[in-house]
């Protein structure tokens, strides 16, 4: 199993896909029909700047042969529009950019449905190994897939403090993936951070080929999800996974039949619950008939912990419902792991209370009403249209049930339509912001293992701020699996405070402009050198040489001097000596 370190990840999100940064070949597309398609068919390997509040139409989708990044300027209001358009037929992109490379998005608005309103089936598919790289974009609506992995392996995909909305829509139960797995390798890296996700589809991550793929590394921390269909994950043979620090409402709003559990691997008898975060012993269900593929104990680490889960009363009496009908088979809404009650007929409790087979698979501190309402746990939304669509998820849910149980009363074109979208139509977004996901509860905001908001942090600017002051130690401790909520505190420098060794930190914030924070641990007393490189080698700037005494130390980088890219720094101290890449975005 790869070694993975989440402090690396982070910045290893922007190492190939926006080293095109470094290249200062930024190319500024002139707004309007087709302009991105031939700028980028034109100059190849580039940075595509485009302009905040203007609007560009693709007129085929975009073919990504090499590294690109799309990039808009920051901006209060209305990013750069970028729309999915029409074939020459007049029929909308199936989806609107086909990737055999690295790519880029940053601060654009990404529309995927045409003029006239018609829906674009995905926003984009990998065919070839690469970096999927969004920051701070927004994608509504994003159509019936989001991002699809097509014959390739090895990719990575990093989404980071984002607004995704507008998954599949509300004529079918079985529509609607945010990521997906369609390759028969791994699916190397998924990064989800910060991000908040709006009318989910049937399943946030999933995978078309249960027994063949695999996942790595999965970091899904500090996201808000709201409105989701059915499961959060099927996605098979994850390595490393933490899931940490989510906010969800009202996901997992369809009831789902026990009989289904059957159809998945390993799934055993029939009756079997199944859990909102799917797991597996790494069994090849084709060929293991003896469930001996995995050697045990698992050095896997899977670590579900301070996410939340709120589901309003009604869903609760709709599955009540259900289960007393005679001769209707019985079903039930997903709870995140199912409780110790469930060892017996739920593989993932199994798992996650089986420490001699799976030590490192823990599931605790989560705040999941199951069964029944809780209002204390309502976060308290700023935004009250939420808890007006949770009335029409609802009527949705009921009459989405009665069809899979074989007691269909309505039509699904004259269903409840829970959706979160503006007046103006799906391809004439006139509304700015897109969405507001601040929320009032005291519980809630103070829930996360570092006792700050639980989702997106985005919503919250001083939570944010102090998440990112000490992003390095709070990524330290979750990959470390600590369970207890974490205490933050600021960096020491104090001989008295003797490491018990050498290191260097990943610096924060990261990516940053134009300043960013070093720290590192002197464990003897000696001659210290820290000093910055570009990416040819060249030394581009010393932070420190000198005689240094044990003890913890922090530097303030300041590159204002230095163009966008990506840069190393490297220390130097009696026989110990570390390098890492930092990110310079301006």
């Amino acid at each position: 199993m790869k070694n993975y370190r989440i402090t690396l990840l982070f910045v290893a999100m922007f190492i190939l896909s926006i080293s095109v940064f470094a290249q200062n070949n930024i190319v500024k597309v002139v707004p309007g029909y087709g302009t991105l398609n031939a700028a980028i068919t034109a100059n190849g390997s580039a940075t595509y700047e485009l302009t905040p509040g203007a609007w560009y139409g693709l007129d085929a989708p975009v073919q990504v042969s090499v590294p690109i990044s799309i990039v808009g300027r920051d901006s209060a209001g209305m990013p750069a529009i970028i729309q999915t358009g029409n074939t020459s037929a007049g029929a909308t992109f199936d989806h609107m950019f086909d990737i055999f490379s690295n790519i880029t998005f940053k601060h654009v608005f990404i529309v995927n449905a045409d003029l006239k309103n018609g829906l674009g089936n995905g926003v984009a598919l990998t065919h070839a190994p690469g970096n999927f790289v969004m920051d701070s974009c927004v994608v509504d609506p994003t159509g019936i897939g989001y991002l699809y992995t097509k014959a390739s392996s090895n990719n990575n995909t990093y989404v980071t403090n984002s607004l995704i909305m507008e998954q599949g829509n509300t004529l079918s139960v079985n529509d609607g993936h945010v990521f997906q797995n369609n390759t028969t390798g791994p699916w190397d890296t998924l990064y989800i951070e910060n991000n908040t996700f709006v009318n989910v589809g049937t399943g946030f991550i999933t995978s078309a080929n249960f027994d063949r793929d695999s996942l790595n590394f999965e970091w899904i921390n500090h996201n808000s999800f709201f409105f989701g269909k059915a499961n959060f994950e099927n996605t098979w043979q994850r390595q490393s996974s933490y899931i940490t620090n989510n906010m969800m409402w009202q996901f997992d709003i369809h009831p789902i039949q026990y009989a289904w559990a059957n159809f998945f691997p390993g799934g055993g008898p029939l009756n079997r619950v199944q859990a909102l975060v799917y797991d597996d012993t790494l069994r090849n269900w084709t060929t293991d008939t003896t469930y001996k593929t995995e050697t045990l104990p698992s050095q896997r680490k899977h670590f579900v912990e301070y996410n939340s889960n709120y589901r309003s009363q009604g869903f609760w009496d709709l599955i009540n419902y259900i289960n007393q009908q005679p001769g209707w088979a019985k079903g039930y809404l997903y709870d995140f792991i199912p409780d110790i009650s469930f060892i017996d007929s739920c593989r993932e409790t199994r798992m996650y209370n089986t420490k001699s087979s799976f030590p490192y698979f823990f599931y605790n501190n989560n705040i999941s009403d199951y069964g029944a309402e809780n209002k204390a746990d309502d976060p308290g939304f700023t935004d009250q249209r939420i808890y007006q669509l949770t009335d029409s998820a609802l009527a949705w849910a009921t009459q989405s049930a009665y069809q899979v149980w074989g007691h269909q009363q309505d039509a699904p074109a004259t269903w409840a339509d829970y959706f979160y979208r503006d007046s103006s139509g799906l391809g004439n977004p006139t509304a700015w912001p897109r969405f507001n996901g601040a929320y009032t509860n005291s519980k809630l905001m103070t829930a996360s293992i570092e006792k700050l908001p639980l989702g997106d942090l985005n919503w919250f600017p001083a939570a944010k701020a102090t998440w990112l002051a000490h992003q390095s130690q709070i990524m330290n401790y979750i990959e470390a699996e600590n369970e207890a909520q974490m205490t933050l505190t600021g960096v020491k420098n104090e001989e008295s405070n003797i490491p018990k060794a050498y290191s260097l930190s990943q610096n924060y914030p990261n990516p940053f402009n134009p300043t960013t924070i070093i720290q590192y641990n002197i464990q003897k007393q000696g001659l210290v050198t820290l000093k910055v490189y570009n990416m040819l080698g060249q030394e581009v700037a010393t932070l420190v040489n000198q005689n240094q005494s044990a003890g913890n130390y922090s530097v303030n980088f300041n590159a204002s001097k230095l163009a966008s890219g990506v840069y190393m720094y490297r220390i130097d101290a009696g026989n110990f000596t570390a390098t890492k890449k930092l990110v310079l975005l301006k």
